[in-house]
């Protein structure tokens, strides 16, 4: 097997795999949000929208804390805030009222 033949096939394994992964966030059930340490969300999946009743256009258009706790800055009690100690914790978003796993 030549070069290019196995490039081609690790390039179709990477597109599927991604995909796969394309699929797999836009169909969970529950909100996922991507964003930077500026807390500008990057990606966002279709539950985030209809959990925050907003198109996906305009979750990707705000900063975090202005989709989920429709604030101008950041709170303090927002484990995302602290996100640099990767702990999954429990939330209670009270401006959504509704529960949040971050």
């Amino acid at each position: 097997m030549n070069n290019i033949t196995r490039h081609i096939e690790i390039r179709d394994q990477i597109n599927l795999a991604y995909m796969k992964l394309v699929n797999i966030f836009g169909n969970i059930n529950n909100a996922i949000t991507i964003y930077d340490r500026g807390f500008n969300i990057l990606n966002t999946n279709k539950a985030s929208s209809e959990i925050l009743d907003i198109t996906q256009d305009k979750v990707l258009s705000q900063k975090c804390h202005q989709s989920y706790h429709g604030a101008d800055s950041p709170s303090e009690e927002c484990p995302c805030c602290r996100y640099d100690n990767f702990q999954v914790v429990y939330y209670l978003q009270n401006h959504l009222s509704k529960k949040v796993f971050i």
